[in-house]
């Protein structure tokens, strides 16, 4: 025996070699391929996670926005916003309210101390003094909502009302279950109501910016604030956000909030707000702290980054973080900055892979991409450690270096084997190599064998399999089909797979895929399930069909991924772009079609002329079903026309059409829509409805289409007409842009004092009588001096009027306090049913004790329809000694009896009628008849538009008792 190895032991240590080299030069570039493969499993799933993550974060963003949008358009928030505004100001006019200012001061305080300010981007604290209102109804609010509230501070949403008979009591324990049950349902952490002037008059949550004014107040430098800020000057059915910072009625926790205006008709009446948690971010970045069961193991983490660099989402490594603020306050979220190269990246709206080192100074594996989170942008990061996945690298490297070790010993084993057979028995039979030929295939075999186990042991673990015959009866499934189908094994062998077959799958879909697999190819797709409690599941399908050795199908196997939460997020998106009634696409989806033009398009905004009253007498029911039918009506006409319906509001429509046709042909459809509700009824259950519609047409790309839409809607509505149409360089667009510069320039005069008051001498034209002025409001723009002409309606409209009355009001008594002449200010019927105006007006009288001085001027008087208000007021007003001056007598619907009612003690008379009196006989014979009935009544006469030394000589004669107009003064401002 040592002979025979001694001669052939070079030959059998060079085989071995060669055998040894090719295993290690084999396992070597195995290992570096399962490292790599290892590596692009793990970018894979950082991606698939990353992609997922960002649908989610800005679906959630784009869901609360649609809400908000929702809830700001609804009867219910308008009509909270006016009862709650006409609550504040009646309970405002009670002075003998009492409340426990200690109390409440005490309150304060302590809130104050639980504050923590040394959050980063946190407010300097200030003074007590500075968070206690100067308002007496702000602090009843506050010390019966908060201080006096019996719930502790997280409950104080359960006080319905504080039972002291406030009015503001009555209207909080109407509206205060609808907004709570909105905040439960979509899990925000509070709503506001703020009205026009800044005041904070609804909260659900009552923390301390209840009842604020969020203008002048506490928090005029917070984030609501800004959000307010914005809202208020947003167009009409727009949300903005502002992003986390640190809110300070909150304790300064991290607070965003999505804010909207509210509107009545037209007219602006405040803004609704609500403010988001982080905790909703924080639980869908973190999995609900279940990074590892969902493939991110011990390192990996998600997080989102704000483009101030501040985290918006907890470190998975909070635990571990030495830094002292993360340490008190259990978050990174506003404290911890990220600034690595991924984050930076992202921000500048780049999506890649790559190794980095991340901010804890750790190598990372990092797939980044940037999220839009309305206009602001944020990163968002998927990230493990480079460590941990080499140390799986090297986990499969020695299970991969023990498996050659093993193959190597078997092989030499075979090899020493073979060896010594053919030295040694080189006559051994033909017979007996055959047999040991058979037992090394079979050996093979069923290492092949156990190899395929493996393999199979893998799939099953990581997908839903099941296996069937060529008739498609089931003969194997895992674990996972039946954990996800719901059956048991024995419930599912032996039985075709329409076991699991879901109605809602079209038949097709099977014909197709059955043609596919028996023509021995592949079937990829998405199929619903049946589960065994009736439920559904989604698959992503992959077929085989098996062939034998003869290329034939032996069986089929099935392998699937279970997409049932991308599916219902998708399913739940496009409920998100549909109106619940109609099922029609609604305003969502109607601006991300605009979005998506390449090329000009037609769009139609449609509002059903007093609907709301349709769904306030009849139920909302009712209205649905009229609502449908209205949608149908529309189908039917505009059917074949390529045009396209979204149920954008409560009452409204929109027809939206990418085909290119002349304006007028779009205009003639919407023409026939208007003609057919102007000439059929509408029946439901017996009832009928005459119902009638506003148009505003245009046409253009997807920069302005939407809003020019609602603006030529919106002209439509103010002219009285049933069709507007909008075209490029049309008045409309002019006139709208006007109103918009004009109402910028109000307000900076607003905010500048830029409001000016000037005065007219009023001339006596017969001895005896004394000087008088009239009070006039101009407006500074720069070095111009504007008109009241140009900018009074525009501020009415944009419901800055009030604050302007205000003004002439402070600065007219001001300045003639010190004086002796009589003057007048000008009052409109909507300054008289203003409490507010009259309280103001009523207070400063008393204050300078010069109603014995002060003439109203009632302007527009022709137009009064409610004159017991107006009576009531020139009661009240007389009874301070002021006189009433009716202002334009003898033009429009000017008559002798209303002049008797309001019981006036001037008449001013019309300019038009003035000017020409010297040469207009017609014109002096009314002026006499005026002039005569006066004199009866006792009544003084005032001749406005007195230009030339002509007319004035006309006025002298016709012994009209006062003068005024440019010949006798120009105007001067009040200095």
């Amino acid at each position: 025996m040592k002979k025979i190895f001694g001669k052939y032991k070079k030959e059998l240590f060079l085989m071995l070699g060669a055998i040894l080299l090719v295993l290690s030069i084999s396992t070597y570039f195995m290992h570096i391929q399962a490292t790599q493969s290892l590596i692009n499993e793990h970018s894979n799933k950082l991606t698939s996670l990353k992609n997922a993550l960002k649908i989610y974060i800005e679906d959630y963003f784009d869901l609360t926005a649609d809400v908000v949008l929702t809830l700001g358009a609804s009867e219910t928030a308008i009509n909270a916003m006016h009862q709650f505004e006409y609550a504040v100001k009646e309970d405002s006019s009670h002075s003998d309210i009492h409340f426990n200012q200690k109390l409440l001061t005490e309150n304060i305080q302590s809130f104050l101390e639980q504050i923590s300010y040394d959050v980063p981007q946190a407010h300097k604290k200030q003074p007590l003094e500075y968070y206690l209102s100067e308002s007496q109804n702000s602090k009843i609010l506050q010390e019966r909502y908060i201080a006096n509230n019996p719930f502790s501070r997280y409950q104080r949403y359960k006080l319905l009302d504080s039972k002291t008979g406030l009015a503001y009591d009555r209207i909080h324990k109407k509206f205060h279950p609808y907004f709570l049950n909105e905040l439960q349902q979509y899990n925000f952490y509070d709503i506001f109501l703020i009205d026009n002037a800044g005041n904070v008059i609804y909260t659900v949550t009552k923390e301390f910016d209840f009842a604020t004014n969020i203008l002048s107040g506490a928090y005029a430098n917070s984030g609501l604030a800004s959000a307010y800020k914005k809202a208020i000057n947003s167009p009409r059915h727009e949300v903005v956000f502002e992003d986390f910072k640190p809110y300070e009625p909150s304790y300064n926790k991290p607070a965003a909030f999505i804010a909207t205006s509210l509107y009545d008709g037209d007219t602006q009446v405040g803004v609704l707000a609500i403010q988001l948690p982080i905790t909703q971010i924080v639980k869908t970045m973190t999995f609900n702290h279940s990074q590892e069961e969902i493939g991110l193991g011990k390192s990996g983490e998600s997080y989102l980054v704000g483009d101030d660099l501040f985290m918006r989402s907890d470190s998975r490594f909070i635990k571990t973080m030495t830094d002292p603020l993360v340490e008190k306050f259990s978050t990174t979220v506003g404290i911890t900055q990220v600034n690595t190269r991924a984050v930076l990246q992202a921000l500048k709206g780049r999506t890649s892979d790559e190794l980095i080192e991340d901010y804890r100074g750790t190598e990372v594996y990092s797939s980044y991409a940037p999220v839009k989170v309305f206009d602001k942008n944020w990163a968002l990061l998927v990230e493990i450690d480079k460590q941990e996945v080499l140390d799986s690298a090297r986990q499969g490297t020695f299970i991969l270096l023990l498996t050659s070790v093993m193959i190597f010993v078997i092989f030499v084993t075979m090899i020493l084997f073979l060896f010594i057979r053919m030295i040694l028995k080189p006559m051994q039979t033909n017979e007996e190599l055959l047999s040991e030929n058979l037992r090394l295939q079979n050996k093979a075999l069923l290492t092949s064998e156990t190899l395929l186990n493996e393999y199979k042991k893998a799939v099953d673990l990581s997908a839903i399999v099941s296996k069937a015959d060529k008739q498609g009866i089931i003969t194997y499934v895992n674990d996972a089909f039946c954990k996800v189908s719901g059956f048991l094994e024995d419930e599912l062998l032996g039985h075709s797979h329409n076991v699991i077959r879901h109605p809602d799958m079209p038949k097709e879909v099977f014909e197709e895929l059955w043609h596919t697999l028996l023509n021995k190819q592949v079937w990829k797709g998405i199929i619903k399930n049946r589960k065994k409690d009736g439920g559904c599941y989604y698959v992503n399908t992959t077929i085989v069909p098996i062939l034998d050795e003869n290329g034939e199908i032996q069986e089929f196997m099935s392998i699937r991924t279970d997409i049932t939460d991308l599916i219902f997020k998708e399913e739940q998106i496009l409920r998100q772009t549909t109106d619940p009634v109609t099922l029609l696409p609604n305003r969502q989806q109607l601006l991300e079609d605009i979005g998506q033009l390449m090329n000009d398009a037609m769009l139609a905004s449609v509002i059903i002329n007093n609907f709301r009253d349709i769904n306030d007498f009849y139920g909302a029911e009712v209205a649905d079903k009229v609502i449908k039918n209205i949608a149908a009506i529309f189908q039917e006409i505009t059917l074949n026309k390529a045009i396209k319906l979204y149920k954008i509001t409560s009452d409204g429509f929109a027809l939206f059409t990418r085909e290119h046709m002349p304006m007028p042909d779009f205009v003639k459809i919407m023409q026939n829509l208007i003609d057919h509700f102007d000439r059929d009824i509408i029946t439901i259950d017996e009832s009928q409805f005459n119902l009638s519609i506003t148009v505003g047409a245009t046409s253009g790309n997807k920069t302005r289409l939407f809003i020019n839409s609602e603006m030529a809607l919106r002209t439509a509505i103010e002219s009285s007409k049933s069709l507007m149409s909008f075209e490029k360089n049309s008045e409309i667009e002019a006139q709208y842009q006007n109103n918009i510069a004009m109402t910028t320039k109000i307000k900076n005069a607003i905010k500048n004092n830029g409001i000016l008051v000037f005065k007219q001498l009023i001339s006596a034209n017969k001895k005896g009588s004394f000087q008088k002025y009239e009070c006039l409001v101009r407006m500074r723009d720069n070095d111009e001096i504007i008109s009241p002409f140009f900018f009074l309606d525009i501020s009415k409209k944009a419901r800055l009027y009030p604050t302007i009355t205000k003004i002439m009001i402070e600065r007219t008594f001001e300045y003639f306090s010190d004086k002796e002449e009589e003057f007048s200010i000008n009052f409109t019927l909507e300054d008289i049913l203003a409490d507010e105006i009259v309280k103001l007006l009523v207070h400063k009288i008393k204050q300078y004790k010069i109603g014995n001085r002060l003439v109203i001027e009632l302007v527009e008087s022709e137009g009064i329809e409610d004159y017991e208000s107006v009576c009531e007021f020139i009661t009240v007003i007389k009874s301070l000694g002021c006189k009433i001056a009716i202002d334009d007598f003898g033009t429009g619907y000017s008559n002798f009896e209303y002049l008797m009612k309001l019981n006036a003690d001037y008449i001013k008379i019309d300019g038009s009628l003035i000017k020409n009196i010297h040469l207009d006989k017609d014109a002096e014979v009314v002026v006499q008849l005026i002039v005569d009935f006066a004199r009866r009544m006792n009544i003084k006469v005032i001749a406005e538009y007195v230009h030339n030394q002509e007319v004035q000589d006309k006025i002298q004669a016709m012994d009209i008792d006062f003068s005024q107009g440019s010949f006798i003064s120009e105007p001067q401002e009040l200095t």
